[in-house]
């Protein structure tokens, strides 16, 4: 988007702007579980070693990948098989069984998860930065295929990406530089965001609808044809 609109903004800028808009989207979808969780706050030893598997993997997973994202980014070929793999791993969910037997509201302070769960999700999630794989996608498929019912698998992924995203957000806001922005620089910074949170609700409330049916599968298709139209498209 941001090449299209051939203004000068900051890429960090950009991409933060995204990053919190995306943050929002989560909260609002869960707002009534995270409100749900917070009753009767407590945190126990369990849950805090569950998260800090899921999130420390992805730590560093994430910065030893780091040095080589832009040279992937930049091979079509790489991100475009990228998107095939992330399919076929979808494609592998499909003979697993929607959410049964599950309350209508998640505890994440009481996740249905263990700690070799958490750390294989959290292994997922730091693989997911790479271009072309989907983090939702990947973490919640790899959770399924684990075992985890949909439900907690959809709040759990989305729930470890809330601090992700923000950390990985803090660590490259220490090496930028903003400069000033002009008027329609913000306003194009507010329409990236703006437009993000409005997709990122609908697309959560989609895939929530479609992984409680038991359908999480049926994004594979548009990720075959994402890879192909990356390959040939870009490469032609």
């Amino acid at each position: 988007m941001q090449k299209l609109t051939e203004l000068k903004v900051s890429p960090f800028l950009f991409d933060l702007a995204v990053h919190v808009a995306t943050v929002l989207s989560i909260v609002t979808v869960y707002r009534k579980d995270l409100l749900y969780s917070l009753k009767g706050w407590s945190l126990t030893q369990k849950t805090f070693i569950i998260y800090f598997l899921a999130l420390l993997p992805t730590a560093v997973i994430g910065l030893s990948l780091k040095p080589v994202w832009h040279s992937i980014y930049e091979n079509t070929y790489i991100v475009g098989v990228l998107f095939w793999i992330t399919g076929l791993i979808l494609l592998f969910t499909k003979r697993k069984v929607a959410s049964e037997n599950q309350s209508d509201r998640f505890n994440f302070l009481k996740v249905d998860v263990t700690y070799m769960q958490a750390l294989i999700i959290g292994i997922a999630q730091g693989l997911a930065v790479l271009p072309g794989i989907s983090r939702s996608g990947l973490t919640i498929a790899v959770a399924l295929l684990l075992g985890v019912k949909s439900k907690s698998a959809a709040a759990f992924s989305f729930f470890i990406s809330i601090p992700a995203i923000i950390g990985a957000s803090l660590y490259e806001a220490a090496g930028a530089s903003y400069g000033h922005l002009s008027q329609s620089e913000i306003m194009m910074l507010l329409a990236g965001a703006f437009s993000a949170y409005i997709f990122g609700v609908l697309s959560l409330k989609v895939l929530l609808k479609l992984l409680d049916k038991g359908k999480l599968y049926l994004f594979a298709p548009y990720l075959f044809l994402a890879g192909a139209f990356t390959i040939v498209y870009f490469m032609g």
